[in-house]
């Protein structure tokens, strides 16, 4: 239940609507979807991407690895700056932070620069799962988080 002021200054409870959350959580569940379809989509593309750049598939392995670590890495502090700058803004700067890397993995010339730019990526892509479930926590009141959860990361 969220909360309103009326205009006697009493505080009114407001019936939990999933129309009202709805804006948030499409951008939740697209920031969701981005990361993890990034995380894979390299996948069927490695033998033409492998040939593209002239390496070996050991070296291109760092494109996925150096993506997938870099995801794993920032996972912890993603609470520590939502809470020092708060979600909404943190969630939006992650977003355009993986869009930007993602455009830089478009003009990558060298297998280093695209080792460079996902790891960049999934600097940014590491911090929208957990910042996105922190926000449906808020959003959602306790009796209705799991179904609101479920909602948001079916997708997934």
């Amino acid at each position: 239940m969220g909360a309103i002021k009326s205009v006697d200054g009493s505080i009114e409870p407001q019936p939990f609507s999933l129309k009202a959350i709805l804006p948030t959580m499409l951008a939740i569940v697209s920031g969701t979807i981005m990361v993890n379809l990034d995380g894979t989509v390299v996948n069927v593309a490695i033998p033409k991407l492998v040939e593209r750049f002239g390496t070996d598939l050991m070296t291109f392995q760092w494109v996925i690895t150096g993506y997938t670590l870099a995801m794993s890495a920032v996972i912890p502090i993603a609470g520590w700056l939502t809470d020092k700058y708060g979600s909404k803004r943190v969630f939006l700067l992650t977003i355009v932070a993986f869009t930007l890397s993602s455009v830089l993995c478009s003009f990558s010339q060298t297998v280093e620069q695209l080792i460079f730019y996902r790891i960049l990526q999934g600097l940014s892509g590491g911090m929208v799962a957990p910042i996105g479930i922190a926000m449906v926590f808020k959003l959602a009141p306790p009796e209705r988080r799991g179904s609101v959860l479920g909602l948001a990361q079916a997708p997934v």
